[in-house]
């Protein structure tokens, strides 16, 4: 998805998480389509019923859908998808490379196009980025209760990995940053890591070592 990952560094409970990943349609699928489906069919950052069944369809989601209904109805709110979210979530399990990916997310929190976002702007997304890679995908093994440990320890270390991401996304002295500043910071091999969902689990991973 994206970056090459070595699953070998990884815990039995995050292949399992990293299995049910793999059955969604964004793998094989490049972020900017990704992006392109969800604001075709969406209205005012929202997604009504009727057209995120044009996404599914558009996206190739499985026949079956019931086994990822909770997991999906965990970014509804209102009886609305979350446009924001959703492809966040794309984004963070598509085909592509790293500058694709950095430039929409850096669009997808730019929503009027001001051609800068403020440190907070970033905040945000870095929140966005956690509560998907780890609140929200856990919900596809719901049942496993090593995943529901593995997830726990990566909560424990949720603030901090979330204040170093901030840091690696924008320099400290940053209030504001433009796209190119943005998409810049992922030239390097610790940023370009966190674009996807396993990479920010993993990053969580070693942070619970490192403050032992």
């Amino acid at each position: 998805m994206g970056c090459v990952e070595n699953h070998l560094e990884y815990p039995v409970e995050e292949l399992e998480l990293i299995k049910k990943e793999m059955k969604l349609p964004y793998g094989i699928e490049l972020p900017s389509k990704i992006d392109i489906v969800h604001r075709k069919y969406s209205l005012g950052n929202k997604i009504n019923k009727n057209q995120w069944e044009q996404i599914k369809l558009a996206l190739n989601f499985p026949t079956d859908f019931s086994p990822y209904e909770n997991f999906y109805n965990s970014f509804c709110d209102d009886n609305h998808y979350q446009l924001r979210s959703l492809i966040i979530l794309g984004i963070l399990l598509s085909y592509g490379n790293f500058t694709d990916k950095a430039q929409l997310l850096f669009e997808i929190m730019d929503s009027e196009s001001h051609k800068v976002l403020k440190r907070t702007d970033i905040e945000s997304l870095v929140s966005e980025m956690v509560d998907i890679s780890v609140n929200k995908i856990r919900l596809l093994v719901e049942d496993d209760s090593k995943v529901k440990k593995y997830i726990k320890s990566l909560k424990s270390v949720k603030e901090k990995g979330k204040k170093i991401m901030l840091m690696r996304f924008c320099k400290s002295k940053m209030q504001n940053i433009t796209k190119d500043e943005f998409v810049n910071r992922f030239y390097k091999e610790k940023c370009v890591k966190l674009l996807t969902a396993r990479g920010i689990r993993n990053f969580l991973y070693d942070l619970i070592y490192k403050t032992q």
